[in-house]
């Protein structure tokens, strides 16, 4: 009991010391150093529980202290707090809790009277598998927090390495998973260090034990140095823009909740009429004007008219007319009308004051602008009668919109000739020598569109900023930049904007892009592609930016092909380990040592008999190659002796005998007759054929093949000499 109290403040004081890590009221960007070290006594505690009960009530306790510690503030939401923070804690909790089991996995099978830490010393690299494991499984667990439809990835360990640019960058190549591994990492070597020496008893299995802890600081090390290598060239080489676009951010700091649509328009327009003036004294126009979530109340499309008309001082349609610019602003579409569902949105005003479209929100927020299984008659009976939240809430989007602007500054810039043009053309003359005036304009001026004179860029609304799986779609479906608009106002605290800045800053690293942020009350600001912080505005501040915004070029990044990899491919681990001891009571260990060794063993004679084979098809091989150059030979030699047709036959009959011949005996043999000899072939065939035959006699054979040519040749001679006589003036051969 003492022992699992002690496990119980470990997990206490490392969620009190994640808490403190992440940015928060004591430090508003966090503390990265106190990041590699705050998860030391959960791991300690971990790793000494011996049942799964334990480890579940380890984890629920730890994730519960970092998310009651950091996200406080979640019981200020609009009356309900006690609900929304205490429903998300007691499912993070529970969430945590079943993941905690993870660590557990690999284990499963051992006596219960183990702990972890004295299973893992079974195996003699305990030390480096224990802490990868550690690793992995603490990756997989964030990932599941911070995906799916409840997904909330606030309290994650990343948060803390904020601002260690240097280390940050790796997030265009792994995203954040990246991040967290290393950092688990880095706090379970420490902790071995730890561990190792609170138990070193024997100085021998110290020094063992001390090695393996080498071996896992030098790949910890290695991640690290590799980490800040490429972050340092990332950071420092960031590249120069290609085109600017300026852009009015306004924070009019007005909670929608509390305030009137049209106070809140009203100090929306004289923020935006500072910005116009701040541009005018620059020489410059706008390109685009941003007003963040929330700001309309009226449902679109059918909101269109009521704006013509609204505020009655000046309409919204006329001052945007009047401006003569394109508008972003937050507010609701009413999606389908029969079953009166709407979303939340960003409204897409052109330069004349006209409705142009909308994109719809896709990631929702538990609790706050959905509720989870809200087509449950119990659970609408608890939101609307019970707790009187209500269950009815905003419907989710529908497709992934990309917004299109051009650029005023670019707008008499002439389209580069090189732009759009084919890899492989021909400039022809006619008969006459005449050019063809069609093709030559090609080569006086571009009639395609400047891609320079226009941006693309996407706009995810509020959370959805720290959500992948919706800003790579955004990002893959050609943004430039991203324009985020967010209502934090609700929340009453700095903590909360800052927190939600910082997640949602990884986004412009992931994707090498610049990424916009207007809040209605912060925190608002400028991201650069390497995490700087271009221009910004307090939270809780009515006030405006008027920024010339870089847009980079846009590049094709790993995490923006493959996406959450990392985090999957330890999820995939996790449930192939789960596979393994699932099954292995299942499989009688001694069958498959028998059955590998049977394997073998007939996979060994399988060996030998190809090689016998080849042996054979050889030896054949080489006696018919034999027997084709006897008969080579003796065309020669009866080219020579000038023979009668007869003879002719007579030598080809003899020649046929030669070539049945398969495998010659020795060479008293060949000085026989011809039937004998060819009878003894016909048994040399025969013999031939067995396994038995080797590389020597086949060599001895092909000698008496030689032999017994060369004498039936001379044979054939001196039989045509003799019953021919030699030519007048000719020697005798």
């Amino acid at each position: 009991m003492i022992s699992f109290i002690l496990q119980v403040f470990y997990a206490v004081f490392s969620g009190l010391a994640l808490s403190l890590a992440i940015p928060g009221s004591i430090y508003t960007f966090g503390i990265p150093s106190l990041g590699l070290i705050s998860l030391i006594p959960f791991y300690i505690a971990i790793f000494s529980t011996k049942k799964f009960r334990q480890a579940f009530a380890i984890s629920s306790i730890q994730i519960l202290t970092v998310h009651l510690a950091s996200c406080w503030w979640l019981g200020n939401f609009r009356g309900f707090g006690i609900f929304a923070l205490g429903a998300s804690a007691l499912g993070t909790a529970f969430e945590g809790g079943c993941c905690g089991l993870f660590f557990m996995l690999p284990y499963m099978k051992k006596e219960k009277s183990v702990s972890l830490r004295d299973s893992f010393k079974m195996d003699h690299t305990f030390m480096i598998k224990r802490a990868l494991w550690f690793s992995i499984c603490y990756v997989v667990w964030e990932y599941i927090k911070s995906t799916g439809s409840m997904g909330f990835p606030w309290g994650t360990i990343f948060m803390a390495s904020y601002r260690w640019k240097l280390l940050t960058q790796i997030a265009a190549v792994t995203g954040v998973w990246g991040i967290t591994f290393i950092m688990a990492l880095t706090n379970a070597f420490l902790a071995e260090g730890i561990i190792l020496l609170i138990t070193k008893i024997d100085s021998v299995k110290f020094r063992k034990d001390l090695i393996q802890l080498k071996a896992l600081g030098k790949v910890t090390a290695f991640l690290f140095l590799v980490s800040l290598l490429y972050g340092s060239w990332n950071y420092i080489f960031t590249g120069k823009p290609v085109k600017h676009v300026n852009t009015v951010i306004v924070q009019q700091n007005r909670d929608p909740w509390e305030t009137d649509e049209s106070e809140t328009i009203k100090v929306s327009m004289e923020q935006t009429d500072r910005a116009f003036k701040i541009f005018e004294e620059k020489n410059s126009k706008a390109d685009l004007v941003l007003w963040s979530e929330g700001v309309l109340s009226h449902k679109f499309p059918g909101g269109e008219s009521f704006y013509e008309d609204y505020p009655a001082k000046q309409s919204l349609s006329s001052y945007i007319k009047e401006k003569s610019t394109p508008f972003i602003i937050g507010g609701d579409t009413l999606i389908d009308r029969k079953n009166k569902l709407d979303s939340n949105s960003a409204i897409f005003y052109d330069a004349k004051g006209k409705y142009s479209g909308f994109y719809s929100k896709m990631q929702l927020v538990p609790f706050a602008e959905y509720v989870p299984s809200s087509d449950s008659p119990l659970i609408k009976y608890i939101m609307d009668d019970i707790v009187h939240y209500g269950s009815d809430g905003w419907e989710p989007g529908f497709q992934h919109v990309l917004f299109r602007i051009p650029l005023k500054s670019q707008k008499y810039q002439e389209t580069p000739l090189n732009y759009g043009a084919e890899r492989y053309t021909t400039i022809p003359l006619d008969k006459n020598g005449n050019s063809d005036s069609s093709v030559t304009e090609k080569y006086r001026k571009n009639t395609r569109e400047n891609p320079s004179a226009f941006v693309n860029f996407t706009t995810p609304i509020c959370f959805e900023d720290t959500f992948s799986s919706v800003c790579r779609n955004l990002y893959n479906s050609g943004s430039e930049v991203f324009m985020n608009i967010t209502n934090d106002s609700w929340s009453k605290t700095p903590v909360a904007e800052y927190q939600h800045f910082v997640v949602a800053s990884f986004l412009a690293l992931e994707y090498r892009t610049t990424l916009v942020r207007c809040c209605n009350s912060g925190y608002s600001a400028v991201v650069l592609p390497n995490g700087k912080i271009m221009a910004d505005l307090k939270p809780f501040t009515t006030d405006v930016m008027a920024v010339s915004v870089p847009v980079y070029q846009r590049k094709i990044t790993v995490f923006s092909v493959f996406g959450d990899y990392i985090a999957i491919t330890g999820l995939i681990i996790i449930l192939a380990v789960l596979l393994i001891e699932t099954l292995s009571p299942y499989i009688d260990k001694d069958k498959l040592k028998r059955l590998s060794r049977l394997t073998v063993t007939i996979s060994i004679k399988n060996s030998s008999q190809e090689i016998e084979d080849q042996k054979i098809s050889f030896s054949e091989d080489t006696d018919t190659t034999d027997s084709a150059a006897s008969l080579l030979e003796e065309k020669k030699t009866s080219g020579k002796s000038k023979s009668s047709a007869s003879k002719v036959k007579t030598a080809a009959k003899k020649k046929s005998q030669a070539s049945s011949k398969t495998q010659p005996e020795k060479t008293a043999a060949a000085k026989t007759s011809a039937p004998k000899t060819t009878a003894r072939a016909k048994t040399t065939a025969a013999k031939s054929t067995s396994a038995k035959t080797t590389t020597e006699k086949a060599a001895a054979k092909k000698t008496t093949a030689a032999k017994s040519t060369a004498s039936k040749s001379k044979s054939s001679s001196t039989k045509s000499r003799g019953t021919k006589k030699a030519a007048p003036g000719k020697t005798k051969e």
